[in-house]
């Protein structure tokens, strides 16, 4: 299996790399292909919109390493 990497960069911001990376891979999983965000951003819009998870449970706090383990559960 390979894999493919697409990248959204540039130096200058406010030119959507946030937006597209959103989009792009959004729309890949909804497509059935496994997507990995990573976000080096110092702002971290990426990471902070990807982790908005609704929880039924008030207490239950999303981080990265439980949505991680959540979603690799589920591929078992």
């Amino acid at each position: 299996m390979t894999a493919t990497v697409l990248s959204f960069l540039n130096f200058k911001g406010g030119v959507g790399k946030t937006s597209a990376t959103a989009l792009v891979s959004y729309n890949l999983a909804k497509m059935g292909k496994k997507c990995l965000v990573i976000d080096f951003d110092p702002q971290a819009n990426i990471t902070a919109l990807f982790l908005k998870t609704k929880y039924q449970n008030k207490d239950k706090v999303a981080t990265i390493e439980s949505s991680l383990m959540t979603a690799l559960n589920r591929e078992e």
